[in-house]
């Protein structure tokens, strides 16, 4: 993929520091962005998981890019301000692994 990393070697953040943000997320470059592809059993999970989703955003005020598909959610976090992943940013894309993660343990 033309400009994409895997993110489990370390992101830069806006202060120049580096957070290692889970396994599945693939850095892009142009724009500057987090992407993942979420894989469900059926639309009922994937509805519970959308469902959640849009409680984590309207917590974090964090809007990223969402598709969907009866099986599966692909979710886009760009950076706010279009050159870095911003801490908060970071923190809803560790929220996300978890709310899929809690979801995982449920089933």
């Amino acid at each position: 993929m033309n400009g994409d990393k895997t993110v489990s070697d370390a992101i830069s953040v806006a202060v120049g520091a580096t957070q290692n943000i889970a396994q599945g997320w693939a850095q892009r470059a142009s724009p500057a962005s987090l992407f993942r592809r979420l894989v469900f059993p059926g639309y009922a999970d994937t509805r519970l998981f959308l469902d959640q989703l849009a409680t984590l955003s309207r917590t974090t005020g964090c809007y990223p890019d969402i598709s969907f598909g009866r099986e599966y959610v692909n979710i886009t976090v760009y950076a706010g301000n279009g050159e870095t992943l911003t801490a908060d940013e970071l923190d809803f894309v560790r929220r996300v692994d978890e709310v899929a993660g809690m979801q995982k343990a449920a089933g």
